[in-house]
């Protein structure tokens, strides 16, 4: 009920609006938001928790003060935002990555756009919930394309993550903003009961079979939780505090995880579609996604991710 974000959740209500369900879209962004807030706000707490048992590779034991605060003091040494890789007489290096990303961006629109001419139209609508995993494609082809032409060191890693996360603000303010308060009240009660309740149960399975991971376990679990429960920049968000520089390759996993779970996560999606498209019934649905999470864990038992903790320590181990 929280995962994807604002993307996916207003393209979905979009379409059930045209079959009749009231204020979908708003139901959908409040869930979206809620998923955005929750990933902070349980999310920050069980970073913390980890890096307080020593199980983060690369961060201190503590969270930093300026991390705590928001505002890094006078007298501390400051990170650097990234590098120029254009000279700033002919073109500014801020203007020259951002154009690469809306570059990324024009080429992903037009796919959306041609695949949405290949299907129907609700189903064209729902296309654009998978703008972000059809962009990682692009942006993948686009910086190979780069490498092999050998233009790759234009891309700078420092700018592009500050543009990253100005685009994380400015996206979870925007989720906020898009929410219509009267239509949320009126429906309060069985939104927040299933935010709950979702977050209790998605907490308790990453938690758990994160702790079964052979390696890297709180920032693979971090990542993956920020990610399920909100969106992959708030996956990344949370990683960043584990692994500041991502050192370790979860941040890259994260990445490689949303191409290859694609095509699941666009049949999850036909399958909420179902009591629209092929007339089941809400208790068949529910029925079939409750088979595929039985089919699910199975494979996570064969593939030995279900078992024995693999955290070497006794508190963590407390928490199965």
């Amino acid at each position: 009920a929280l995962e994807e974000g604002p993307g996916q959740a207003l393209s979905i209500g979009k379409v059930w609006e045209g079959f009749g369900f009231e204020h979908a879209a708003t139901i959908g962004l409040s869930f979206a938001t809620l998923g955005i807030l929750m990933s902070l706000f349980i999310g920050v707490p069980l970073v913390n928790w980890g890096i307080r048992k020593g199980l983060a590779v690369h961060a201190p034991k503590d969270l930093p003060e300026d991390l705590l605060k928001g505002i890094i003091p006078k007298d501390q040494k400051k990170e650097m935002a990234g590098e120029l890789t254009m000279h700033s007489g002919n073109i500014e290096t801020l203007a020259f990555q951002m154009s690469l990303v809306g570059f990324v961006y024009l080429l992903t629109y037009g796919l959306v756009k041609f695949l949405g001419t290949l299907v129907s139209p609700d189903v064209q609508a729902s296309l654009w919930g998978f703008f972000f995993i059809f962009g990682i494609l692009i942006a993948v082809c686009v910086h190979s394309f780069m490498k092999k032409i050998g233009i790759v060191h234009l891309v700078d890693a420092g700018v592009q993550q500050r543009i990253t996360g100005w685009s994380v603000d400015f996206m979870i303010v925007s989720t906020v903003m898009a929410v219509q308060t009267i239509v949320v009240w009126k429906y309060i009660v069985p939104i927040l009961t299933i935010a709950i309740l979702s977050a209790i149960l998605t907490t308790v399975f990453v938690v758990y079979l994160g702790n079964r991971i052979w390696s890297y376990n709180i920032e693979r679990t971090v990542a993956i939780y920020g990610t399920v429960i909100g969106t992959v920049p708030t996956g990344l968000l949370l990683l960043r505090i584990a692994d500041p520089e991502f050192r370790t390759p979860a941040a890259l996993e994260l990445g490689l995880c949303n191409i290859m779970v694609a095509p699941l996560i666009f049949g999850g999606v036909v399958l909420t579609y179902a009591p629209l498209w092929w007339n089941w019934s809400v208790g068949f649905t529910v029925l079939i996604f409750t088979a595929l999470l039985a089919i699910y864990l199975v494979l996570l038992k064969i593939l030995n991710l279900w078992g024995p903790s693999k955290v070497n320590n006794m508190e963590v181990q407390k928490i199965d």
